[in-house]
Formats: structure tokens, sequence, C-alpha cells
């Protein structure tokens, strides 16, 4: 795969990570308070899937990035794959602000 790829490929698995940081609060309030012992039992096995997965999916994002060549400053930021693709050969991409639709409804 070429660095393009692996900069798409690290933009995925950034996306999880924010789902999984997103939710995982969410999903644990849902587990604690639900009185249905079937929907306590869904999010609280949801919760052990997102606390287990997770840094998995951080080492990948960690190795995508390396392969792609993010560099520090952008490393935790969704970059432009466009950036990697030979237009930039300096590896520069552009960062895109996270924004949490749950912190601001």
């Amino acid at each position: 795969m070429d660095s393009m790829g692996w900069a798409v490929a690290y933009n995925e698995r950034l996306s999880v990570i924010y789902f999984f940081k997103s939710h995982l609060a969410a999903f644990q309030q849902i587990a604690d308070t639900a009185t249905d012992p079937d929907v306590k039992a869904r999010y609280a096995q949801s919760v052990r899937r997102m606390t287990r997965d997770m840094p998995i999916v951080e080492s990948q994002m960690r190795e995508y990035a390396a392969r792609a060549g993010v560099d520090g400053a952008d490393f935790g930021h969704v970059v432009d794959p466009i950036q990697y693709a030979g237009y930039n050969k300096h590896g520069k991409g552009v960062r895109f602000p996270y924004v949490n639709l749950f912190e601001s409804a």
C-alpha cells in the first residue's frame, strides 16, 4: 500500500478511537442504570469489547501513521490523504477539527 492508503487507514482507525471515546461513558452509564437484564447485558458487553479493543486499535493507528509518514504534530488529528500521495513529498497533512457531537448537544 502507498502512503496515501496508509493515511486513509490511519484516519479510519482514528475515527474508531473517537467513536470508542465518545460512546464508552454513555454505554457504561446505560449498563449501570438499565433495569432490563438484556439491555444491561448488551451494553455491559459493548463496554467490555470497546475497553478490550481500544489498545489494539491504538497500536494499529500508530503503525499506520508511521507507514504514512504522519509526523508528531499531525498525529491524533485527521489528515488529508492527498498530502501523502506524492503531491507533497514532505508528508504534511491538513488538520481537520474533531467535533464531539455529544458534548455540543
